[in-house]
């Protein structure tokens, strides 16, 4: 995947978009960085804090760099949210922060998102020695055809998805 010499690193809902055919795009690239053999790595602290990787949020002040495991907690973070309808961390600044517990319905996911919430970016799920093929193996995404993602050869499950109706103004006091 191409995407894998890129870190993203302002992955949030707002930055997320379902086109006509109800495939997922991202938006605003503003903060990401190319990755490439020469730089690997960032030290930069950029990002939302709810969704800021640990490795992120404090490479300055433990002087260690970061690389792709960043995209991969916030993905982590992202279906927390989608699941529970909030964020993993109350209090994403405390070190370690309070994982919120949330009672997931399929358990597949809890083991999803637990692997990719992994304060340590060491043995956070995707980081290690397969990388990205740990997550794309993960028994949650049973079934999908990784190689026909990208080429939209299947109906998504967002399509025809419909935001939901905006409030009337005028009955609001």
């Amino acid at each position: 995947c191409h995407l894998q010499n890129v870190l993203y690193r302002d992955l949030k809902p707002e930055n997320l978009l379902v086109d006509e055919l109800g495939h997922v795009r991202m938006i605003d690239m503003g903060l990401a960085a190319r990755i490439t053999k020469k730089t690997p790595t960032r030290r930069s602290r950029v990002g939302t804090d709810c969704y800021m990787a640990p490795e992120v949020r404090w490479a300055k002040e433990r002087r260690q760099p970061y690389g792709l495991s960043c995209d991969w907690y916030t993905v982590g973070v992202l279906t927390y949210e989608f699941s529970a309808g909030a964020v993993p961390f109350a209090h994403p600044d405390h070190d370690p922060p309070v994982y919120r517990q949330h009672d997931f319905s399929d358990p597949q996911c809890e083991s999803l998102v637990k692997g990719l919430l992994d304060q340590d970016h060491r043995t956070r799920l995707g980081c290690g020695a397969n990388g990205v093929q740990d997550i794309l193996d993960h028994p949650y995404w049973r079934g999908i055809e990784w190689d026909l993602v990208p080429l939209k050869k299947f109906d998504s499950p967002c399509k025809n998805l419909k935001a939901p109706p905006k409030r009337d103004r005028k009955s609001v006091v």
